[in-house]
């Protein structure tokens, strides 16, 4: 089953088998085979299966370093199996009613139609469709329109990802944007639609521990002005990002640019907080980089001369590879490996073929990390430490520490947190090895696609 392609929501978890085995005792191994399971993982049509991967590589990981922590000296010697296990999961979706916080109910932006079924998102596009100044929250306004509006394929309670799509699809005079709010009771937007309709409709999603509920925002702007601009005066507010703007022109303006992105909700930080980096991978020197150029010479052209009277370009030279040169360089201080220089016609083309070679072998290295010795200077060095190197935090009795080591080298870093740790790692299966040229883009690179066989 492809889910990318049906949009069907899964659960799954890994279930590895590992056998382990005692580094000065080879014959001591671990039977039956140690089984580690990872957490459960959602896995929906808009997941990055990059972050997934990497998600359950960090919690097996965890596993692993606390089994080998407890067994006295066990190392990985082999795996015994691989194993992904799917589970139906039908995600959570809107229904009955859910009374507003007062601290929204206050602003007087929203109608929160008081249904008993699982049709509130749509009595809340009904109650915008056919607007009553009396008791708007009473359902019995909106049910002899209940059949206007085309409901085919699409079941209640409304899942807020797929079933608004196909409803747009089914009702193309109109358009909805999706809004929630966090904890401070901060609105952000959660869904923004591709394009305004003539009947364009703003809802609320809201949740708690039981069920979940759309609300129809009557007044946007109302529902967000406190959190926006303390100006009094008029404003004009992007649908996209909640953001103000003062004139209807600079509104048309925003909006030009905010299309191009993702519909985003900015949150500066509070007085007195403080921002910290947290991306510690992102501080690896990287292991491999290579360096390239490219030269050529000019060849004439002998052409005929073009009509004065129009505009032209005239061709003079062509510029024909006549060498292509690249070194590899490594954070590691023992690796070397002579610069490749290739000369003739063909100079791009071997230049490529033995590039994908060096790639390949570059990445073999990357996979198969050394294993750590530590002098006895090393280990007294991890005894004594009172700060993770990565961090530059300080240990406590509650934390655990680990001997951090460069996997290319092999060489001991430090002492580290264990968390620390695991994500002071290459991403092996998402990193690129860079490469650097001269005037890439302007030059080199049609030299390359020029070679390349498509």
């Amino acid at each position: 089953m492809n889910i990318r392609d049906e949009g069907v929501p899964q659960r799954f978890f890994v279930c590895l088998q590992l056998i382990f085995r005692k580094p000065n005792d080879p014959g001591t191994i671990t039977d039956p085979p140690v089984v580690l399971n990872s957490e459960v993982i959602n896995l929906l049509s808009s997941s990055d299966i990059f972050n997934l991967i990497d998600l359950i590589y960090s919690n097996l990981r965890v596993q692993i370093d606390e089994y080998e922590g407890q067994g006295s000296g066990w190392v990985i010697d082999s795996f015994k199996l691989l194993d992904i296990n799917f589970i139906n999961y039908r995600p959570l979706r809107g229904s009955s009613y859910i009374d507003l916080p007062d601290k929204i109910k206050n602003r007087e932006a929203c109608i929160n139609v008081q249904n008993h079924d699982t049709k509130c998102f749509l009595w809340s596009i009904l109650a915008q469709l056919h607007p009553v100044h009396v008791h708007p929250d009473r359902v019995t306004h909106y049910k002899q329109y209940e059949n206007e509006l085309n409901m085919s394929n699409i079941e209640f309670p409304i899942n807020h990802g797929r079933d608004i799509n196909k409803f747009e699809t089914n009702n193309p005079n109109i358009s909805i944007n999706l809004y929630s709010y966090n904890k401070s009771f901060t609105i952000y937007p959660l869904r923004i639609t591709d394009q305004t309709k003539p009947h364009h409709i703003n809802l609320l999603y809201i949740t708690n521990s039981k069920t979940q509920h759309y609300i129809l925002i009557k007044d946007l702007p109302r529902l967000v002005c406190n959190q926006i601009s303390n100006h009094q005066h008029k404003q004009y507010l992007c649908n996209r990002c909640l953001n103000p703007c003062y004139t209807e022109q600079s509104l048309t303006e925003h909006t030009k640019l905010c299309k191009s992105h993702r519909p985003t909700r900015e949150f500066y930080p509070k007085k007195g907080e403080t921002l910290k980096f947290t991306k510690i991978e992102y501080e690896l020197p990287c292991p491999f980089f290579i360096v390239a150029d490219m030269e050529t010479i000019l060849e004439p052209v002998h052409t005929v001369q073009n009509n004065p009277t129009k505009s032209s370009t005239t061709i003079t030279n062509n510029h024909r590879p006549c060498s292509a040169a690249y070194f590899i360089k490594s954070s590691d201080p023992t690796y070397y490996e002579p610069p490749r220089i290739f000369r003739g016609s063909d100079c791009v083309t071997k230049f490529l073929d033995q590039l994908m070679i060096d790639i390949t072998n570059l990445k073999q290295t990357l996979s198969r990390p050394l294993e750590m010795n530590l002098s006895d200077a090393e280990e007294e060095v991890f005894s004594n430490a009172t700060q993770c190197h990565i961090c530059k935090g300080d240990t406590t009795s509650d934390d655990i520490l680990v001997r951090d080591h460069d996997h290319l080298t092999g060489q001991f870093r430090g002492a580290a947190h264990q968390s620390c740790n695991l994500n002071y790692r290459l991403k092996l299966k998402r990193h690129k090895i860079p490469a650097f040229f001269h005037n890439l883009s302007g030059y080199d690179a049609h030299l390359i696609m020029s070679s390349v066989n498509i």
